[in-house]
């Protein structure tokens, strides 16, 4: 079981209809730069990031997992309609469900390397909306869809039980997203016997277009940042 926590920066465009907004950091470097680019009440308020959690189970070479996450940004973002400054919000709630298999394990000997891979397969489940206001603009739309994923998963685990994992997939392309893909780089470190935390980076891109003229939904952006995770093993 674990508790993640994900800050991304987030780059993009949204359109509804014939109207396209572009989503973009204030910072041009890290989300710590955000407190002195915008009003840190405001932001507080209205960047927000929570993972509900995660469990995978696992016996033999199999192992089934399931994650959720909800994001809702807002004051953290520029957003702009041809270069004009509005107001607008961004929210996703992001579950996975997969299933991996190992199909390799290599053993270091008396040194207790260990380096394991194997593919895995799943499914995401999206829910979107966002807002936007300005002068003669008025935008509230939502869409929700599944995507199918394939990816793969490989880590290497030194003697010290501390793991070194890299773990990515694609999704949609036949069906849901145009294509999305997530990518995850961590280093994971024991801290007792059953609990260990994780400290790494992770992607997720996510192109969607459904709907003409008045009906248009797109999305097309990049959620890119820290993570930060708590584990324990039950």
């Amino acid at each position: 079981m674990n508790a993640p926590v994900w800050v991304p920066i987030v780059r993009g465009s949204l359109a509804s209809g014939s109207v396209r907004v572009d989503a973009g950091a204030r910072s041009r470097s890290t989300p710590v730069d955000w407190v002195g680019e915008a009003d840190l009440a405001r932001t507080a308020t209205e960047l927000e990031f929570v993972f509900v959690g995660g469990l995978e189970v696992g016996k033999g070479r199999w192992s089934v997992g399931a994650e959720a996450e909800h994001a809702s940004l807002g004051g953290s973002l520029d957003w702009k309609v041809s270069d004009a400054h509005i107001d607008g919000s961004l929210s996703a709630t992001i579950a996975r469900a997969w299933v991996r298999y190992e199909a390799g394990r290599h053993e270091g000997g008396p040194s207790g390397w260990c380096l394991s891979w194997g593919p895995t397969a799943g499914v995401r489940l999206y829910a979107v909306g966002f807002e936007a206001r300005g002068e003669a603009l008025d935008v509230d739309r939502s869409r929700t869809w599944i995507d199918p994923t394939l990816g793969l998963d490989a880590s290497l685990r030194t003697p010290g039980r501390t793991t070194l994992r890299f773990a990515g997939d694609l999704g949609g392309v036949a069906t849901g997203s145009n294509l999305s893909w997530y990518a995850l780089a961590e280093l994971r470190v024991p801290l007792a016997r059953r609990w260990s935390i994780s400290l790494g980076w992770a992607w997720h891109g996510i192109d969607f277009h459904a709907g003409r003229g008045n009906d248009r939904f797109d999305l097309d952006i990049l959620l890119t940042g820290p993570r930060l995770a708590l584990a324990v093993e039950l």
